[in-house]
Protein backbone atom coordinates (compact mmCIF):
# COMPACT_ATOMS: atom_id res chain seq x y z
CA UNK A 1 0.00 0.00 0.00
CA UNK A 2 1.75 3.15 -1.19
CA UNK A 3 0.98 6.63 -0.01
CA UNK A 4 0.16 4.98 3.07
CA UNK A 5 -0.65 8.50 5.07
CA UNK A 6 -3.79 8.94 3.49
CA UNK A 7 -5.03 6.43 5.46
CA UNK A 8 -5.35 8.58 8.31
CA UNK A 9 -5.90 11.91 6.67
CA UNK A 10 -8.24 11.44 3.85
CA UNK A 11 -11.30 9.76 6.06
CA UNK A 12 -12.91 12.90 6.72
CA UNK A 13 -14.21 12.29 2.76
CA UNK A 14 -13.34 9.02 1.99
CA UNK A 15 -14.31 7.37 5.21
CA UNK A 16 -16.75 4.96 3.13
CA UNK A 17 -13.97 3.49 0.79
CA UNK A 18 -11.00 3.32 3.60
CA UNK A 19 -13.10 1.73 6.39
CA UNK A 20 -13.08 -2.02 4.83
CA UNK A 21 -9.85 -1.73 4.18
CA UNK A 22 -9.19 -0.69 7.69
CA UNK A 23 -10.74 -3.81 9.50
CA UNK A 24 -8.93 -6.09 7.20
CA UNK A 25 -6.27 -4.91 8.31
CA UNK A 26 -6.98 -4.93 11.97
CA UNK A 27 -8.14 -8.54 11.70
CA UNK A 28 -4.85 -9.08 9.62
CA UNK A 29 -6.58 -10.84 6.81
CA UNK A 30 -3.54 -10.58 4.38
CA UNK A 31 -0.34 -12.67 5.03
CA UNK A 32 1.95 -9.79 4.82
CA UNK A 33 1.20 -6.43 4.29
CA UNK A 34 3.86 -3.31 3.34
CA UNK A 35 2.68 -0.06 3.93
CA UNK A 36 4.90 2.82 2.58
CA UNK A 37 5.19 6.56 2.90
CA UNK A 38 8.07 9.45 2.25
CA UNK A 39 5.93 10.86 5.53
CA UNK A 40 4.67 9.38 8.66
CA UNK A 41 3.37 10.41 11.93
CA UNK A 42 2.76 7.17 14.00
CA UNK A 43 0.60 9.07 16.85
CA UNK A 44 -2.10 9.17 14.04
CA UNK A 45 -1.52 5.86 12.50
CA UNK A 46 -2.04 4.50 16.16
CA UNK A 47 -5.98 6.35 15.50
CA UNK A 48 -6.56 3.13 13.54
CA UNK A 49 -5.55 0.38 15.51
CA UNK A 50 -3.30 -1.01 13.18
CA UNK A 51 -0.76 -2.78 14.53
CA UNK A 52 2.72 -2.74 13.27
CA UNK A 53 5.08 -5.52 13.43
CA UNK A 54 8.00 -3.66 12.09
CA UNK A 55 9.03 0.25 11.34
CA UNK A 56 11.84 1.15 8.94
CA UNK A 57 13.30 3.96 7.67
CA UNK A 58 15.27 5.14 4.99
CA UNK A 59 17.17 8.39 5.22
CA UNK A 60 18.51 9.72 1.96
CA UNK A 61 22.52 11.16 2.85
CA UNK A 62 23.78 14.63 1.10
CA UNK A 63 20.66 15.97 0.45
CA UNK A 64 20.76 19.92 -0.03
CA UNK A 65 19.10 22.52 2.30
CA UNK A 66 15.51 23.07 1.64
CA UNK A 67 14.81 26.82 2.71
CA UNK A 68 11.44 27.60 3.99
CA UNK A 69 10.25 31.34 4.89
CA UNK A 70 7.57 31.55 6.85
CA UNK A 71 5.72 34.75 6.02
CA UNK A 72 2.68 36.73 8.30
CA UNK A 73 1.65 39.46 6.96
CA UNK A 74 0.23 41.38 9.85
CA UNK A 75 -1.74 43.74 7.72
CA UNK A 76 -2.56 41.17 4.73
CA UNK A 77 -5.79 39.34 3.80
CA UNK A 78 -6.52 36.43 2.04
CA UNK A 79 -5.62 38.08 -1.35
CA UNK A 80 -2.20 39.63 -0.06
CA UNK A 81 0.05 37.00 -1.40
CA UNK A 82 -0.97 37.81 -4.85
CA UNK A 83 1.31 41.30 -4.61
CA UNK A 84 4.40 38.97 -3.61
CA UNK A 85 3.58 36.67 -6.32
CA UNK A 86 3.33 39.92 -8.81
CA UNK A 87 6.80 40.78 -7.63
CA UNK A 88 8.02 37.42 -8.05
CA UNK A 89 7.19 36.71 -11.22
CA UNK A 90 8.31 40.44 -12.73
CA UNK A 91 11.63 39.46 -11.04
CA UNK A 92 11.91 35.81 -12.47
CA UNK A 93 10.75 37.05 -16.17
CA UNK A 94 13.97 39.04 -16.27
CA UNK A 95 15.95 35.64 -15.90
CA UNK A 96 14.31 33.92 -18.89
CA UNK A 97 16.59 33.22 -22.29
CA UNK A 98 15.07 32.78 -26.14
CA UNK A 99 14.30 29.48 -26.65
CA UNK A 100 14.70 28.04 -22.92
CA UNK A 101 12.33 27.04 -20.53
CA UNK A 102 10.70 29.93 -18.82
CA UNK A 103 10.97 30.06 -14.60
CA UNK A 104 8.13 28.30 -12.85
CA UNK A 105 6.47 29.61 -9.79
CA UNK A 106 4.51 26.56 -7.88
CA UNK A 107 1.62 27.86 -6.16
CA UNK A 108 -0.34 25.64 -3.29
CA UNK A 109 -3.56 27.00 -3.19
CA UNK A 110 -6.12 24.37 -1.08
CA UNK A 111 -9.59 25.96 -2.70
CA UNK A 112 -10.32 25.10 -6.08
CA UNK A 113 -12.26 28.66 -6.34
CA UNK A 114 -9.41 30.40 -5.94
CA UNK A 115 -7.30 28.77 -7.61
CA UNK A 116 -8.89 29.65 -10.76
CA UNK A 117 -9.60 33.61 -9.46
CA UNK A 118 -6.08 34.14 -9.21
CA UNK A 119 -5.07 32.07 -12.04
CA UNK A 120 -7.53 34.42 -14.07
CA UNK A 121 -6.07 37.77 -12.45
CA UNK A 122 -2.73 36.93 -13.31
CA UNK A 123 -4.03 36.00 -16.88
CA UNK A 124 -5.92 39.54 -17.63
CA UNK A 125 -3.70 41.54 -15.61
CA UNK A 126 -0.11 39.83 -16.33
CA UNK A 127 -0.53 38.28 -19.56
CA UNK A 128 1.06 35.10 -17.60
CA UNK A 129 0.86 31.45 -18.53
CA UNK A 130 -0.88 29.80 -15.65
CA UNK A 131 -1.77 25.55 -15.35
CA UNK A 132 -4.46 25.12 -12.45
CA UNK A 133 -4.38 21.11 -11.48
CA UNK A 134 -7.17 20.66 -9.26
CA UNK A 135 -9.96 17.44 -8.68
CA UNK A 136 -12.15 19.06 -11.25
CA UNK A 137 -9.89 19.85 -14.16
CA UNK A 138 -7.85 16.67 -13.43
CA UNK A 139 -8.59 14.57 -16.96
CA UNK A 140 -7.91 17.72 -18.93
CA UNK A 141 -5.67 16.82 -21.87
CA UNK A 142 -3.22 20.00 -20.20
CA UNK A 143 -3.18 18.24 -17.11
CA UNK A 144 -2.77 14.57 -18.71
CA UNK A 145 0.00 15.68 -20.51
CA UNK A 146 2.01 17.26 -17.50
CA UNK A 147 1.24 13.87 -15.50
CA UNK A 148 2.54 11.97 -18.51
CA UNK A 149 5.49 13.67 -19.05
CA UNK A 150 6.23 14.60 -15.26
CA UNK A 151 7.13 17.57 -16.15
CA UNK A 152 5.58 21.39 -16.34
CA UNK A 153 5.20 22.68 -19.45
CA UNK A 154 8.03 24.84 -21.16
CA UNK A 155 6.06 27.56 -21.52
CA UNK A 156 4.33 27.68 -18.57
CA UNK A 157 4.99 30.65 -15.27
CA UNK A 158 2.21 30.16 -12.78
CA UNK A 159 1.42 26.40 -11.72
CA UNK A 160 -1.57 26.25 -9.08
CA UNK A 161 -3.01 23.59 -7.16
CA UNK A 162 -4.98 22.12 -4.40
CA UNK A 163 -3.74 19.30 -2.22
CA UNK A 164 -4.29 17.16 -5.32
CA UNK A 165 -0.61 17.49 -6.11
CA UNK A 166 0.86 16.34 -2.75
CA UNK A 167 1.33 12.54 -3.60
CA UNK A 168 1.70 10.53 -6.74
CA UNK A 169 3.48 12.58 -9.59
CA UNK A 170 6.74 13.32 -10.17
CA UNK A 171 7.99 16.59 -11.71
CA UNK A 172 11.92 16.87 -13.30
CA UNK A 173 12.01 20.04 -14.55
CA UNK A 174 15.72 21.43 -13.95
CA UNK A 175 16.77 23.47 -11.32
CA UNK A 176 17.35 26.05 -13.29
CA UNK A 177 12.93 26.01 -14.32
CA UNK A 178 11.86 26.42 -10.87
CA UNK A 179 12.25 29.80 -9.46
CA UNK A 180 10.07 29.66 -5.92
CA UNK A 181 7.40 27.90 -4.13
CA UNK A 182 4.67 29.34 -2.71
CA UNK A 183 2.04 27.72 0.10
CA UNK A 184 -0.95 29.98 0.92
CA UNK A 185 -2.46 29.80 4.57
CA UNK A 186 -2.32 27.38 7.38
CA UNK A 187 -4.03 24.57 4.94
CA UNK A 188 -1.11 22.39 4.73
CA UNK A 189 0.26 19.84 7.83
CA UNK A 190 3.49 19.29 8.05
CA UNK A 191 3.04 16.55 6.18
CA UNK A 192 1.45 17.97 3.34
CA UNK A 193 4.30 20.40 3.06
CA UNK A 194 7.07 18.06 2.58
CA UNK A 195 4.97 15.79 0.55
CA UNK A 196 4.39 19.05 -1.80
CA UNK A 197 8.27 20.15 -1.55
CA UNK A 198 9.01 16.29 -2.75
CA UNK A 199 7.17 16.65 -6.08
CA UNK A 200 10.58 18.52 -7.67
CA UNK A 201 12.75 15.42 -8.05
CA UNK A 202 15.50 17.48 -9.98
CA UNK A 203 15.30 20.82 -8.15
CA UNK A 204 15.01 22.52 -4.56
CA UNK A 205 13.65 26.11 -4.45
CA UNK A 206 12.83 27.94 -1.73
CA UNK A 207 9.48 27.63 -0.62
CA UNK A 208 7.37 30.72 0.76
CA UNK A 209 4.72 29.68 3.35
CA UNK A 210 2.09 32.83 2.91
CA UNK A 211 0.14 33.80 6.44
CA UNK A 212 -2.40 36.36 7.28
CA UNK A 213 -3.41 35.34 10.46
CA UNK A 214 -0.95 35.47 13.73
CA UNK A 215 1.54 33.14 14.56
CA UNK A 216 3.14 33.27 17.71
CA UNK A 217 7.07 33.33 18.44
CA UNK A 218 7.43 31.50 22.36
CA UNK A 219 11.46 31.66 22.30
CA UNK A 220 10.93 30.62 25.88
CA UNK A 221 8.45 27.17 24.90
CA UNK A 222 10.51 23.56 25.62
CA UNK A 223 9.14 22.98 22.07
CA UNK A 224 9.55 19.30 22.72
CA UNK A 225 7.54 18.91 26.11
CA UNK A 226 4.67 21.30 24.23
CA UNK A 227 4.78 18.71 20.88
CA UNK A 228 4.19 15.75 23.74
CA UNK A 229 1.25 17.33 25.71
CA UNK A 230 -0.64 18.17 22.94
CA UNK A 231 0.13 14.64 21.58
CA UNK A 232 -1.10 13.44 24.50
CA UNK A 233 -4.19 15.57 24.34
CA UNK A 234 -5.11 14.72 21.08
CA UNK A 235 -4.84 10.60 22.33
CA UNK A 236 -6.93 11.03 24.84
CA UNK A 237 -9.85 12.77 22.58
CA UNK A 238 -9.50 10.12 19.99
CA UNK A 239 -9.52 7.12 22.74
CA UNK A 240 -12.56 8.77 24.76
CA UNK A 241 -14.40 8.95 21.16
CA UNK A 242 -13.24 5.45 20.32
CA UNK A 243 -14.58 4.30 23.55
CA UNK A 244 -17.81 5.79 23.25
CA UNK A 245 -18.63 4.79 19.72
CA UNK A 246 -17.43 0.94 21.07
CA UNK A 247 -19.36 1.17 23.62
CA UNK A 248 -22.81 2.46 21.36
CA UNK A 249 -21.98 0.16 18.70
CA UNK A 250 -22.31 -2.91 21.63
CA UNK A 251 -25.42 -1.39 22.48
CA UNK A 252 -26.82 -1.12 18.90
CA UNK A 253 -26.08 -5.20 17.92
CA UNK A 254 -28.26 -5.83 21.68
CA UNK A 255 -30.97 -3.78 20.90
CA UNK A 256 -31.36 -6.08 17.21
CA UNK A 257 -32.66 -8.79 19.88
CA UNK A 258 -35.47 -6.73 21.24
CA UNK A 259 -37.03 -5.33 17.89
CA UNK A 260 -40.59 -7.05 16.39
CA UNK A 261 -43.63 -6.17 14.99
CA UNK A 262 -44.12 -3.05 17.47
CA UNK A 263 -40.21 -2.14 17.47
CA UNK A 264 -38.94 -2.91 13.75
CA UNK A 265 -35.54 -3.24 13.11
CA UNK A 266 -33.59 -0.32 11.62
CA UNK A 267 -31.65 -0.69 8.84
CA UNK A 268 -27.86 -0.80 9.05
CA UNK A 269 -27.80 2.18 6.87
CA UNK A 270 -30.47 3.81 8.89
CA UNK A 271 -29.14 3.48 12.09
CA UNK A 272 -25.33 4.67 10.86
CA UNK A 273 -27.08 7.39 9.35
CA UNK A 274 -28.94 8.27 12.54
CA UNK A 275 -25.86 8.26 15.09
CA UNK A 276 -23.87 10.09 12.59
CA UNK A 277 -26.00 12.68 12.10
CA UNK A 278 -26.15 12.90 16.42
CA UNK A 279 -22.67 13.45 17.07
CA UNK A 280 -20.99 14.96 13.64
CA UNK A 281 -22.18 18.53 15.04
CA UNK A 282 -21.00 17.73 18.47
CA UNK A 283 -17.16 16.38 17.22
CA UNK A 284 -16.76 16.94 13.97
CA UNK A 285 -16.40 13.05 12.89
CA UNK A 286 -18.09 10.40 11.97
CA UNK A 287 -18.21 8.04 14.69
CA UNK A 288 -19.68 5.14 12.80
CA UNK A 289 -19.89 3.01 9.35
CA UNK A 290 -20.92 -0.26 7.93
CA UNK A 291 -19.52 -3.31 7.47
CA UNK A 292 -20.56 -6.60 7.22
CA UNK A 293 -23.93 -5.51 7.59
CA UNK A 294 -22.95 -4.22 11.16
CA UNK A 295 -22.10 -0.95 12.45
CA UNK A 296 -18.67 -0.76 13.78
CA UNK A 297 -16.76 2.61 14.07
CA UNK A 298 -15.26 4.43 12.23
CA UNK A 299 -12.01 4.34 12.38
CA UNK A 300 -10.97 6.64 9.27
CA UNK A 301 -13.08 9.14 9.61
CA UNK A 302 -11.81 9.32 13.33
CA UNK A 303 -7.98 9.53 12.15
CA UNK A 304 -8.99 12.58 9.99
CA UNK A 305 -10.26 14.38 12.61
CA UNK A 306 -6.87 13.59 15.13
CA UNK A 307 -5.13 14.75 11.40
CA UNK A 308 -7.04 18.09 11.52
CA UNK A 309 -6.65 19.15 15.23
CA UNK A 310 -2.96 17.98 14.82
CA UNK A 311 -2.44 20.36 11.91
CA UNK A 312 -4.45 23.11 13.44
CA UNK A 313 -1.82 22.67 16.39
CA UNK A 314 1.18 22.53 14.65
CA UNK A 315 0.49 26.10 13.40
CA UNK A 316 0.18 27.39 17.34
CA UNK A 317 3.77 28.77 17.57
CA UNK A 318 6.61 28.65 14.97
CA UNK A 319 9.31 27.53 17.06
CA UNK A 320 7.01 24.14 17.10
CA UNK A 321 6.08 24.42 13.41
CA UNK A 322 9.67 24.47 12.80
CA UNK A 323 9.98 20.98 15.07
CA UNK A 324 7.52 19.17 13.23
CA UNK A 325 8.58 19.79 9.36
CA UNK A 326 12.06 18.79 10.56
CA UNK A 327 10.91 16.17 11.91
CA UNK A 328 9.94 14.84 8.60
CA UNK A 329 12.64 17.00 6.55
CA UNK A 330 15.26 17.43 8.70
CA UNK A 331 17.45 19.48 6.04
CA UNK A 332 14.95 21.66 6.12
CA UNK A 333 15.81 25.68 7.16
CA UNK A 334 12.95 27.16 8.23
CA UNK A 335 12.97 30.97 9.38
CA UNK A 336 9.96 33.93 10.46
CA UNK A 337 9.26 37.14 9.18
CA UNK A 338 6.42 39.99 9.51
CA UNK A 339 5.23 42.35 7.19
CA UNK A 340 3.67 44.78 9.13
CA UNK A 341 2.93 47.09 6.05
CA UNK A 342 2.18 45.23 2.94
CA UNK A 343 -1.93 45.26 2.06
CA UNK A 344 -3.95 44.06 -0.99
CA UNK A 345 -4.21 46.69 -3.52
CA UNK A 346 -7.53 47.73 -4.43
CA UNK A 347 -7.46 47.20 -8.08
CA UNK A 348 -6.87 43.22 -6.88
CA UNK A 349 -9.70 43.44 -4.55
CA UNK A 350 -11.83 45.32 -7.58
CA UNK A 351 -10.81 42.02 -9.61
CA UNK A 352 -12.08 39.71 -6.76
CA UNK A 353 -15.26 41.99 -6.73
CA UNK A 354 -16.04 41.44 -10.10
CA UNK A 355 -15.53 37.99 -10.55
CA UNK A 356 -17.65 37.10 -7.81
CA UNK A 357 -20.56 39.19 -9.09
CA UNK A 358 -19.93 37.42 -12.89
CA UNK A 359 -19.90 34.03 -11.01
CA UNK A 360 -23.36 34.85 -9.18
CA UNK A 361 -25.10 36.13 -12.28
CA UNK A 362 -23.86 32.99 -13.80
CA UNK A 363 -25.09 30.90 -11.36
CA UNK A 364 -28.77 32.65 -11.55
CA UNK A 365 -28.79 32.54 -15.14
CA UNK A 366 -28.14 29.07 -15.39
CA UNK A 367 -30.82 28.31 -12.77
CA UNK A 368 -33.48 28.14 -15.55
CA UNK A 369 -31.90 25.92 -17.80
CA UNK A 370 -30.65 23.52 -15.48
CA UNK A 371 -34.95 23.17 -13.85
CA UNK A 372 -35.32 22.58 -17.77
CA UNK A 373 -33.00 19.92 -17.90
CA UNK A 374 -34.50 18.55 -14.60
Amino acid sequence: MDEVHKVYNTGGFRDNALLPIVIELQERSYASALFLTATFTLERWEVLKISLDNHIAYKKLGRPAQPIEVINLEKGDQYTFITMIEKRLEDARKLNQPGKPCKKILIRLNNRKKCELVAAYFEKECQAKCLIVHSRNKNDSSVNAMFYKQQIPMNIELLFSTSILDEGINLNNGQDEIDSIYVIGKTAHPEELVQYLGRLRNAVAPCFIVIHTSLATNHLMDVEKFHQTKQARLKKITDQMSKISGIIQDVSADLDFFSGPDRPKLRTFERVAKLNETFLSWCDAKLFGQYSGKVVQNFPSLAALSYLLDSSASYEDFHYFNLRVKQLLPEAQLRLSKDSHLQTPAHILEFVKEMNEVTKEQFCSSIDDAMFIF
